[in-house]
């Protein structure tokens, strides 16, 4: 029976990697959780992150509440509220528009949201700062049993200078009986994914 990929990740890390791997042929190496509670307390080790926006915007369900357009420092909380926002509403010439885009742009929002992050850390260059920032995201890191301490450091290291580039995947909306759904758009979608095989 098809199942929603997040019921996957709700049987579990084990079964979510499965998962990927048989729909999607994508080798799963190691796997690694952070929460965004997490990510709200390194955005505040970090001294807040900066967002651009186009239109002020809000979102009365997570608190979101954005008053200007153009960049906008976000403390942790903010920042929480702004990638949990499924109700992104945005102000243009006084009129409340809400994105039409729903999850997808809720989606396109926390990418936006990693890059600030990323970027926040690369130009940090003092390693206490990193430790301590590394250390407030700890809490809520869920690692698998093969990912050892010198991999985890070295991945740190790593994501550091990461610059996050989006792939489009080419997908078409349909339904099964698991509800409404995105279904791969071959060939298109297989030259997609053979980035990350």
């Amino acid at each position: 029976r098809s199942q929603k990929l997040n019921a996957a990740y709700n049987g579990g890390p084990r079964r979510l990697v499965l998962t990927v791997q048989q729909s999607l042929g994508l080798p799963v190496h190691h796997y690694l959780e952070v929460d965004f509670v997490s990510f709200s307390r390194l955005v505040d080790s970090l001294g807040g992150i900066t967002i651009e926006v186009e239109h002020p915007a809000f979102d009365r369900n997570s608190g979101l509440q954005l008053d200007q357009a153009g960049p906008n420092h976000l403390d942790g909380p903010m920042a929480l509220a702004y990638v949990r926002s499924r109700h992104y509403v945005e102000v243009i010439d006084g009129q409340q528009r809400p994105d039409p885009t729903a999850d997808l742009g809720r989606v396109q929002r926390q990418q936006q949201f990693l890059r600030a992050v990323f970027s926040e850390l690369g130009s940090t260059r003092n390693p206490f700062e990193l430790m301590r920032a590394a250390g407030s995201a700890s809490g809520g890191v869920r690692v698998d049993d093969t990912l050892g301490l010198l991999d985890a450091i070295k991945l740190g290291w790593r994501l550091r200078s990461l610059d996050p580039e989006p792939v489009e995947l080419p997908v078409r909306v349909g339904s099964n009986e698991a509800g409404s759904v995105l279904f791969l758009v071959d060939p298109d979608a297989q030259a997609a994914l053979a980035q990350f095989r």
